[in-house]
């Protein structure tokens, strides 16, 4: 993969992701939700890339938006950044895209809405649950984990639909990336 490519997409990604997500927010009965942009590089790398550099990639992503995430402690505390959940929760959706890719269409911008919604429940699972585990002893003003699935379940509906536009553009620019040609990484059968 090249990595000078990735690195201006991340770039890009990620600031649509801070700066254009605010003027998408839709409101909903637990809160704001607005599309991960993020989320939509991390599916189309992990469609076409080795394993191993999938899972590198991913880190990077969930490193990235952990460090643009902010959570409030309270009204009068300042905010918090926590480096970790976001990378532990993409790490787990890297997994699981590793394993679903070579049960979709590479190819096929639906593909890529579906992959979005099953890596992204992946990542907010494993996200909640830290948040959750780390309310326990130093709460986040705010959060509860039933509200926060929901409402970043919403946020997964959306992101796949704006990750199925999206795709149609993004899959004729993977030739910039210079994945390898043959990515299913079938292990070899015994005996050959």
């Amino acid at each position: 993969m090249n990595w000078a490519v990735f690195g201006i997409f991340t770039y890009v990604f990620l600031v649509l992701q801070t700066s254009l997500t605010p003027v998408l927010e839709l409101p909903t009965r637990y809160g704001v939700v607005g599309p991960q942009f993020v989320l939509l590089l991390g599916v189309i790398v992990g469609m076409f890339a080795h394993p191993r550099i999938t899972c590198i990639a991913w880190a990077i992503l969930g490193l990235l938006v952990d460090l643009t995430s902010t959570y409030a402690l309270g009204p009068t505390e300042p905010s918090l950044t926590l480096v970790g959940p976001h990378v532990l929760g993409y790490l787990a959706a890297a997994y699981v895209m590793i394993q679903l890719r070579t049960m979709v269409f590479k190819q096929h911008p639906f593909s890529t809405g579906f992959a979005i919604i099953v890596c992204g429940v992946a990542a907010e699972l494993v996200i909640v649950l830290i948040l959750s585990i780390r309310g326990m002893y130093d709460p986040i003003a705010g959060f509860s984990a039933l509200p926060q699935l929901a409402l970043r379940g919403i946020g997964l509906l959306y992101s796949a639909v704006v990750g199925v536009i999206l795709a149609v553009p993004m899959l004729k620019l993977t030739l910039l990336f210079n994945f390898p040609a043959n990515t299913t990484h079938r292990p070899a059968r015994w005996g050959k």
